[in-house]
C-alpha cells in the first residue's frame, strides 16, 4: 500500500535535489574552465597583467617619402619601422628609446 505523503516527499526531494545537483555540475564546469584559463595565462611568456604598460608612440608625423623617414631604424626582431618612445616607469623612466611599431606583437627595442 503506497503512502501518498512519502511519495509526495520523495518527489519534492528529488525535484529540489535535482536542481541543486544540476547547479553544482554547472558550477564545476565553470570552475574547471576558469582554472584552465588561469593556468594557460600563467604559463604564457611575456609580462604580467600588473606590469606597467609601454609608452604610446610619440606623434612623429613623417611622410614616407621624406629624407627623415629613411633615418628611422628598423626593428632588429621583425624589420618593421621603429618609433621613438619614452619609458614611463622603471629604472629608465623618462628616457627615450626606439620601440617597434608592431608592438605589442613585437617587443623589439633599440637605444636612442
Amino acid at each position: 500500500m503506497p503512502n501518498p505523503q512519502l511519495e509526495q516527499f520523495s518527489h519534492e526531494l528529488l525535484t529540489k535535489a535535482g536542481v541543486t545537483i544540476l547547479l553544482c555540475a554547472i558550477a564545476a564546469l565553470l570552475l574547471r574552465e576558469l582554472l584552465r584559463r588561469v593556468e594557460r595565462k600563467a604559463t604564457q611568456p611575456g609580462r604580467s597583467e600588473r606590469a606597467a604598460p609601454e609608452a604610446e608612440p610619440t606623434s612623429v608625423s613623417i611622410p614616407a617619402y621624406s629624407a627623415a623617414a629613411s633615418a628611422l631604424p628598423n626593428c632588429p626582431a621583425c624589420d618593421a619601422r621603429m618609433v621613438k618612445r619614452r619609458a614611463r616607469s622603471g629604472v629608465n623612466a623618462g628616457a627615450e628609446f626606439w620601440g617597434c611599431s608592431g608592438y605589442p606583437g613585437c617587443r623589439g627595442t633599440l637605444p636612442v
